[in-house]
């Protein structure tokens, strides 16, 4: 490269600068300060701020954008920046090449949800706040341009529009999809990770539970329900203090009704868990009707899928109930804090729960001041009576399992036009 004629450039010179004629080929006009910034001018018209340096014996170009676009003070800021990492060993071009190899956050997301939440319990609530927040906000930037600056402004923008527990959801996410990217070689190998270090937001726990007069306004909007599966869900929550995924997606080969058990797989501590039924929650379950083609106990529209969109009918519920602050996750609470009201140990709520340890059952002692199956059986009781009756049939026999002739499958058209089935309501733990 031949030698650089440096002069004192200015916002005028760098608009009326043009190519000189009978030049072919590159040609720049090399800016004085910093040493290295040069201004290329294209045969098609179009300027450009680049800068010129040497790493690892070799030379290197990094263009920072159109002269229209980055103004010459602008240019020179930047351009002393990368000059001054060049100088402590770094090399731009090729971290911004690598950059562009990785790809973006939006295909690291997509990357992520596909081969790894899709195996977690909480992956639907991955996708859901990925699209939501991760993605509008950072989608397009290249996953190595990420620094913490970036994820802490969105976790501060989600904790004041939102709520610190949600900003706090989005940050462990981001924290999880750039981790993931490094173990599975999508990013470099010891790629720090943006998220870490990110002071999380303060979060209160939530106590609310239902008072029986609220609990028994909320079943009989519940009963009100078209969709038997829907009321079916609600009514369970509340009669076992199951969290909402694991009914959700509860499978019948987990449903043993002779010795009125559910077995669930998809737990919140990643173990197999057993949950004992009531005589109430085993009719519930007996006189659910089976979907044809589905192994969900509580299928949703889409073919082979279980409920999903629980959002719009919890609110539709809540509405008819006149309750405005209730979220499913309360059903859990409810249970606790009812069982531990009515005298029974702490140690069999936090077992029937399933509770990691006791303080979280403690919890549910100061909201209200035997053995788990006689627990979930006076939690039946009581519910059953506070609602009156039931609407939704409980067999004499309530052990007998459901017949194994499946109704003929309805179109979505017959179905309730308002029956969930994507995204998702309420609260998760």
């Amino acid at each position: 490269m031949g030698a650089k004629q440096r002069r004192h450039l200015t916002q005028k010179s760098v608009a009326s600068a043009r190519r000189t004629p009978g030049v072919m080929g590159a040609e720049y006009l090399w800016d004085d300060s910093p040493g290295g910034l040069a201004l290329r001018l294209y045969p098609s018209g179009r300027k450009a701020w680049t800068i010129y340096y040497r790493a690892g014996g070799r030379s290197r170009w990094y263009t920072l954008g159109d002269a229209g676009a980055v103004p010459l003070a602008a240019a020179r800021k930047r351009a002393r920046s990368i000059l001054a990492r060049v100088a402590e060993g770094a090399d731009p071009s090729a971290e911004r090449q690598e950059e562009r190899q990785t790809g973006t956050v939006a295909e690291l997301v997509a990357l992520y949800l596909k081969k790894h939440a899709v195996k977690k319990r909480s992956g639907a609530d991955d996708a859901q706040r990925a699209r939501k927040f991760l993605i509008p906000a950072l989608g397009q930037r290249p996953a190595l341009s990420i620094r913490r600056a970036d994820i802490a402004r969105l976790h501060r923008r989600v904790a004041e529009e939102h709520s610190g527990p949600l900003a706090n959801r989005v940050l462990g996410l981001a924290s999880s999809i750039f981790g993931w990217g490094e173990r599975s070689g999508t990013l470099p190998e010891g790629h720090a990770n943006p998220a870490k270090g990110v002071r999380k937001a303060r979060e209160t726990a939530r106590e609310r539970f239902l008072t029986h007069d609220e609990a028994r306004r909320l079943l009989l909007a519940v009963n009100e329900e078209p969709n038997p599966w829907l009321k079916g869900l609600v009514w369970l929550l509340a009669l076992t203090g199951c969290r909402r995924d694991e009914l959700r997606t509860l499978r019948w080969e987990a449903v043993d009704l002779e010795g009125r058990m559910l077995r669930l797989d998809a737990t919140k501590s990643g173990k197999r868990q057993h949950v004992p039924l009531s005589d109430e929650a085993t009719a519930i379950l007996a006189s659910l009707p089976r979907e044809a083609g589905s192994e969900y106990v509580f299928p949703g529209q889409r073919p082979g899928k279980p409920l999903r969109n629980l959002a719009k009918p919890w609110a539709r519920i809540c509405e008819r109930a006149r309750l405005h602050d209730i979220h499913l996750h309360d059903l859990r609470r409810t249970a606790g804090s009812w069982l531990v009201q009515g005298g029974t140990p702490l140690y069999t709520v936090g077992a029937l729960l399933r509770h990691q340890n006791l303080e979280t059952t403690e919890r549910y002692a100061r909201l209200g001041q035997g053995e788990t199956r006689e627990a979930v059986g006076s939690l039946g009781r009581e519910l059953v009576e506070v609602a009156g009756q039931p609407s939704l049939t409980l067999p004499s026999d309530s052990g007998s399992p459901p017949t194994d002739t499946p109704p003929k499958r309805r179109s979505p058209r017959a179905r309730d036009s308002t029956a969930p089935d994507s995204a998702h309501g309420g609260t998760a733990e």
